[in-house]
């Protein structure tokens, strides 16, 4: 999987800003970007481990032995350990 990616809202985002990355993954770790609502944080949210991702201690949540996330194809869905269960449809894009 290519790293050094961002991710965007898509419309079925609860954030509306489709237009600014959310998240940035550098290697196996995605940080926030200045553009998320909790702003710009120096350590990772999440990990990403075989197309899944998972929260790290650095997460509001706490870190989590089961993922949040996961990659479908360019496309990012929650799973039913998300807190607000599995989606339907894409929270985020790759690009």
């Amino acid at each position: 999987m290519p790293r050094n990616l961002q991710l965007y809202n898509t419309r079925y985002s609860k954030t509306r800003d489709t237009l600014h990355p959310q998240f940035e993954v550098r290697g196996n770790a995605v940080y926030t970007t200045h553009y998320h609502p909790d702003g710009v944080k120096p350590m990772p949210y999440f990990t990403l481990r075989s197309k899944r991702l998972y929260a790290t201690q650095h997460h509001p949540d706490g870190r989590q032995v089961h993922p949040y996330f996961e990659i479908r194809g360019k496309k990012v869905h929650t799973t039913s350990f998300h807190p607000e269960g599995r989606s339907a449809f894409p929270i985020f894009e790759m690009k």
